[in-house]
């Protein structure tokens, strides 16, 4: 049976590489925080994550900074430990 990150085509290993890298992927992105490629997007638009791109069009590939992506992942669970608290 495949995990949820095996089911978005980054195994396990390629994911703890990942997070110890400096840049990772829109997808290794959404795989640490759970979500989908649309959710990265949101954040995106909203100001949450900074894509760093390494060409001028379209297609050029997007990359966001490791401490950012983790450091939405620590919002996440600070907002659920303020609601245990209330």
């Amino acid at each position: 049976m495949k995990t949820n990150i095996e089911k978005k085509g980054i195994t396990p290993t390629e994911l703890q590489i990942a997070i110890k890298q400096e840049r990772i992927t829109k997808a290794e992105a959404a795989t640490i925080l759970g979500v989908s490629i649309g959710t990265i997007q949101n954040h995106v638009k909203n100001g949450r994550l900074h894509p760093i791109k390494t060409g001028n069009s379209k297609q050029s590939k997007v990359y966001f900074k490791r401490d950012e992506v983790l450091s939405i992942v620590e919002f996440k669970l600070s907002d659920l430990s303020d609601n245990n608290a209330a």
